[in-house]
């Protein structure tokens, strides 16, 4: 990041040193004081152009790996807004529809991006989305009405009971032909809407070629994880508004329910290395600064005092 804002602003002092000669100077000289092999002034440096590097540089395997990796985070963040799941609330896998080898290699490398941006513990290809959604479909009358008649009723029940392989052939074959006490229509994909349904303990997403899903399941484990990220949020949220410096060790105080008690205890460690803390002890009146919370449906008072 230093390096990218160092080249960034010598390559602009340098354009710029023609109809702002100071002001680049001085943006110039406090940049490559210390840098050898400098010139000594701005004003002697060559006038940026086209067809050097860095300021040509371009990595088109690196844009289209980053594209996907900010596709799937966006889809990932979809979901969990849609169902409810908070983003500090640790999640077991994302599962990426890749049907070739090709999407694999161009997220190899990136994972830790996803696990991070989306918080989940790991990444998980599957070859086809219906492993994770299912899909039915639904009639659309207006369209059919003219191809069956009286017996649009039977029609749309036999479209209902389609299966899965018969509504893909209908995408893939522009059209498919249904019979009906001896009346016989080509169904397209104008006569049905397709919609998809999660498998259990999943939830998940398409947007183009590009189908992920987040696993919805949450063990003890991970709900204590989550739980113990909500109340690092709030702690540091009193450290700012008690005044306390950045760097200022506490001590933390709680009354808690039980499942937040056993949360706190569980990732005590995790807590303490976030908030700087050197340990945590019931009675939360006997904090220097103390106030009261509800994470979801759980309320408990909290209390910090510096070290000290």
């Amino acid at each position: 990041a230093f390096q990218t804002r160092y080249e960034g602003l010598t390559t602009v002092s340098r354009l710029m040193a023609p109809i702002a000669p100071f002001t680049s100077e001085a943006i110039y000289l406090r940049l490559t004081q210390e840098v050898a092999g400098t010139a000594d002034s701005v004003h002697l440096c060559p006038y940026p152009k086209t067809g050097e590097a860095p300021v040509d540089y371009k990595d088109e395997l690196l844009e289209e790996r980053m594209y996907l990796v900010r596709r799937i985070v966006e889809l990932g963040r979809s979901i969990r807004n849609e169902v409810g799941l908070r983003v500090r609330q640790p999640l077991q896998s994302i599962m990426i529809v890749a049907p070739s080898e090709r999407r694999s290699a161009l997220l190899k490398g990136m994972e830790n991006l996803i696990i991070e941006e989306l918080n989940v513990k790991d990444i998980r290809f599957v070859k086809d989305e219906g492993e994770l959604l299912t899909k039915r479909a639904e009639p659309v009358f207006k369209k059919l009405g003219p191809k069956f008649g009286k017996l649009v009723n039977r029609a749309a029940e036999a479209i209902r009971s389609f299966k899965e392989h018969e509504i893909d052939k209908i995408i893939q074959n522009n059209g498919e032909r249904l019979v009906v006490d001896g009346h016989e229509a080509i169904i397209t994909e104008d006569d049905i809407v397709i919609k998809t349904e999660n498998m259990p303990g999943l939830a998940a997403a398409s947007e183009g070629n590009l189908t992920v899903a987040l696993t919805t399941d949450i063990s003890e484990e991970l709900l204590f994880e989550g739980l113990a990220r909500e109340f690092v949020n709030r702690v540091q949220n009193m450290r700012k508004d008690a005044g306390f410096q950045v760097t200022d060790r506490i001590h933390i105080y709680v009354d808690a329910s039980e499942q937040m008690a056993k949360a706190i205890e569980q990732q005590a460690d995790y807590i303490k290395n976030e908030t700087l803390c050197l340990s945590i002890e019931q009675g939360a009146a006997k904090g220097e600064f103390h106030k009261e919370w509800r994470i979801d449906d759980l309320s408990l008072v909290v209390g910090i005092s510096r070290a000290g």
